[in-house]
C-alpha cells in the first residue's frame, strides 16, 4: 500500500515472493518503483500520550520488529526488499 501511495508513478511492477526453507519463512517484494531504502528511515518517535498520538508511520517500525532479518537492494532500477521470519 505505502508503494502505490508514495509513488509518484501510475505503474508499478511488483513481484511477491515468499519461501519457506529450513524452518524460515522469506518475504522477499521486488518493485520497479522509485528507489526506497527503508533501512535508511529514520525511526518514528513514539507518541507522548493518546492525546497526541497521529496515525501513520508505523509500518516500517513494525517490519523492523517483528522480522528476524531486514535487508533491502537496489539493482537493475528495481528495489528488493527481503524480510526473514524464525521460529
Amino acid at each position: 500500500m505505502n508503494l502505490i501511495s508514495h509513488s509518484q508513478s501510475i505503474i508499478i511492477n511488483t513481484v511477491v515472493q515468499l519461501e519457506f526453507s529450513a524452518g524460515r519463512l522469506i518475504l522477499t517484494i521486488i518493485n520497479d518503483g522509485p528507489s526506497f531504502n527503508p533501512l535508511l528511515t529514520k525511526p518514528r518517535s513514539t507518541d507522548a500520550s493518546l492525546n497526541t498520538a497521529r496515525p501513520g508511520g508505523w509500518g516500517i517500525p513494525f517490519l523492523r520488529h517483528f522480522s528476524d532479518k531486514l535487508e533491502y537492494q537496489h539493482n537493475n532500477n528495481q528495489n528488493i526488499v527481503s524480510l526473514e521470519f524464525n521460529p
